[in-house]
């Protein structure tokens, strides 16, 4: 699960996404993107590639947007509303907009971790894991880049368990 706000970014980035054309929208979805961990490290010309992956989606208030041990096979960064993340053992949390979800689903399409519930009205961008393996077979630099990502990610646990 994610958990950078996006504050003024994300406010930004919804204005526009919000009146943009199907054609502008992965020009308008960069700064969204960017704030990522995930995909931050990402270059300009790949960061473009991923955003043209991009779907908006619309959830009711209490729809069940993934539910834990379903097949994970989308990525999701909430534009508007909020969502509750339960979790077996654990205390529910909240995700405002600028925050994600299923990143790791774009990568290992394993059973979700958790579930997750439109707790208002919830727009979001999403990306298909089946799109997103596609790019990475035919751009594998961004492969790379995402493996140096999650290593860092890896060795910061590491060092904060010790």
């Amino acid at each position: 699960m994610g958990a950078k706000p996006g504050g003024l970014l994300v406010a930004d980035g919804l204005a526009e996404i919000a009146t943009a054309s199907a054609r502008d929208l992965p020009r308008v979805s960069l700064p969204v993107l960017r704030g990522v961990p995930l995909l931050a490290n990402l270059s300009d010309r790949h960061l473009r590639k991923v955003a043209k992956l991009v779907m908006p989606v619309r959830f009711d208030a209490g729809a069940a947007i993934v539910r834990e041990g379903s097949q994970g096979h989308s990525f999701f960064v909430i534009l508007e509303g909020r969502a509750t993340v339960v979790r077996r053992g654990a205390r529910p949390a909240t995700l405002r907009p600028g925050e994600y979800f299923g990143e790791m689903a774009l990568l290992d399409r394993r059973p979700r971790s958790a579930t997750v519930m439109a707790e208002t009205e919830l727009s979001a961008l999403r990306i298909s894991a089946d799109a997103f393996g596609k790019l990475l077979r035919s751009e594998p630099s961004i492969a790379v880049s995402l493996l140096e990502t999650l290593s860092v990610r890896v060795r910061e646990l590491e060092r904060l368990s010790v």
